[in-house]
């Protein structure tokens, strides 16, 4: 009898926040497995993906090679726009596989921002303007200016939570803009400290519900460490009636939050070594961020012209 050296991980039809769990314990398993060397990632009957699901897949993968020696390979249908997507916003290219995509794109401004990758080295100026350049184009055509204080905001926040905090050396971003549903989507994915070390609690599900507290500060924190809590509040207080949503998975725990509603803190039958969160934000949220914060966010003399 021949045993069979492939694990096959067949992406689900939707990749999501939600669909990404069981694909991870997918690939937890595979790292475990010492007899399986070959792993195939198979995206043949995928019809959508979207940051919270892309993101953390991409974050795993360019960490792999570095826990375990393998031979990979990415299997998706050429003529599907799924493929054409996925290859737009350099998931192939970030791999560094080969990638053959030649199409002629339109401007990102307001639409997307391709997958970004970045470490706890990356200089700040270099993630300030790769902030500044998403805040720009999904603010820029809004009247709502608690959308677009709660965008320049949080997304920053996230941002640097994860260079300064996760002292890791994978960190990925990825933004999309669903103007059907005036939603747009933003995932942080890394590959260092966990919120619980961070915290510096034993159990996850404490580090969690301390990390959307205004005094989770964090043992390695050297702000105020105040911008997870911000942005749960954000969502939680939100009264428009508008799907907006904060989910945050860190080792075997999870945060869910949506709008108007108290968080869901619960563990998953998966472990994810670092922090994904992802933030849809819907462009009609009421919830006024200087009012959530007790402050003014930014004077108008520190803004950048586009804010203006």
């Amino acid at each position: 009898m021949i045993e069979n050296l492939s694990s096959i991980i067949d992406i689900p039809k939707s990749l999501n926040s939600q669909t990404i769990i069981d694909v991870i314990s997918k690939l937890n398993n595979f790292v475990k497995q010492d007899k399986i060397s070959r792993l195939v990632i198979n995206f043949w009957d995928t019809k959508f993906v979207t940051p919270g699901g892309l993101n953390p897949l991409l974050c795993y993968l360019r960490e792999l090679p570095k826990v375990k020696k393998f031979e990979g390979l990415i299997v998706s249908n050429e003529a599907t726009s799924v493929h054409n997507y996925i290859s737009r916003m350099g998931f192939f290219t970030l791999l560094g596989m080969q990638d053959d995509y030649n199409l002629n794109p339109h401007s990102p401004d307001g639409r997307f921002k391709e997958l970004v990758c970045f470490d706890k080295n990356t200089p700040e100026t270099q993630l300030i303007n790769i902030n500044e350049e998403v805040v720009k184009s999904f603010v820029n055509n809004s009247d709502n200016e608690n959308y677009k204080n709660a965008i320049r905001w949080c997304l920053w926040e996230l941002v640097d939570n994860a260079r300064v905090h996760s002292n890791s050396n994978d960190c990925t971003l990825f933004a999309q803009k669903y103007p059907c549903n005036n939603l747009t989507e933003f995932c942080i994915a890394d590959r260092g400290m966990g919120i619980r070390e961070t915290m510096g609690c034993s159990d996850i599900l404490d580090a969690l519900q301390r990390a959307l507290t205004k005094e989770g500060k964090g043992i390695n924190s050297t702000g105020k460490g105040n911008g997870l809590h911000f942005t749960s509040e954000l969502i939680k207080v939100d009264k428009s009636k508008k799907i907006s949503m904060l989910s945050i998975l860190s080792e075997n725990g999870i945060v869910k939050i949506i709008s108007g509603q108290e968080p869901v803190i619960e563990k998953v039958e998966t472990f994810w070594t670092g922090t994904i969160v992802t933030l849809s934000l819907n462009q009609e949220i009421q919830t006024n961020l200087e009012d959530v914060m007790g402050q003014t966010i930014y004077k108008d003399e520190d803004l950048p012209d586009f804010y203006i």
